[in-house]
């Protein structure tokens, strides 16, 4: 589903763009699925594919949001995602993204991006992309004071997530910004401190186009504008959701994310 928000950084708090401000922007991105109106849905069907064509915009704001599924005869899921703010309402726009749920048995993470810890477009110059091996629980960060957004990999080319009998999906885009932690924004907000978490049914996949910077601190600056989703204008990103069975390696994985 849509998720253009996230849970409030401790820098982003001085600037708040969650309900507690009651911006009507914030709170339709709060809940960007719930404010998405669909205006027209087009379906053309091929031989090998079916492509689901949807145009929508945001209830208030009239913000376009554009989604594009191609659902292949193997399984693969092609996804386009396009994001044209019209900045009728003022606000923060905090991420372009996708939220998908899976059930904790996918646990197992393997990606292709920066890493090996959390990074974010402004905080990302001391992390390699390499390939990296990790689980949900881990990607969490519990070393914030109070529950907040993390654990997010810039750079991403390619992100498995598996169960333990090798099955699962991969990832695959051009420089995606990806996230996969055992609460939702919702959840994290809810809580002041971490011992508050309750223990999450699912996990929560979150696939980015792009994602605004950290800035410097609480008692610092905002992100430079390079590092916002506003200075970006439109946001359009594809990726794709490949289903497997069976074990991949490195060299597999590498190959399947190589798509324009």
């Amino acid at each position: 589903k849509l998720n253009y928000t996230r849970s409030p950084i401790s820098n982003d708090s001085q600037y708040t763009f969650n309900t507690n401000e009651k911006s009507k922007y914030a709170i339709e991105l709060y809940d960007t699925q719930q404010a998405y109106v669909i205006n027209k849905t087009e379906v053309t069907k091929s031989d090998n594919d079916i492509k689901i064509a949807i145009n929508g915009k945001l209830n208030l704001s009239n913000d376009i949001i554009k989604i594009d599924y191609t659902i292949h005869s193997d399984g693969t899921i092609s996804v386009f995602n396009e994001f044209k703010p019209s900045h009728k309402l003022s606000g923060i726009i905090p991420k372009v993204g996708m939220e998908l749920i899976l059930n904790k048995d996918f646990e197992l993470v393997s990606y292709y991006g920066k890493g090996p810890y959390e990074n974010y477009t402004d905080r990302n110059s001391g992390s390699n992309k390499s390939i990296y091996e990790t689980n949900a629980n881990d990607m969490f960060e519990y070393k914030y004071l109070r529950p907040q957004d993390n654990g997010n990999r810039t750079n991403v080319s390619y992100f498995k997530v598996s169960n333990d009998k090798d099955l699962g999906i991969l990832i695959t885009g051009d420089n995606l910004q990806v996230s996969y932690l055992p609460y939702n924004h919702k959840q994290l907000n809810k809580a002041k401190h971490p011992y508050e978490l309750l223990d999450s049914e699912y996990y929560y996949l979150n696939i980015n186009g792009a994602v605004r910077g950290l800035g410097n601190a609480i008692c610092g600056d905002l992100p430079l504008d390079k590092y916002t989703v506003e200075s970006l204008g439109k946001v359009g990103y594809s990726y794709r959701i490949i289903p497997f069975d069976k074990a991949l390696s490195e060299q597999e994985c590498i190959q399947m994310s190589l798509f324009k």
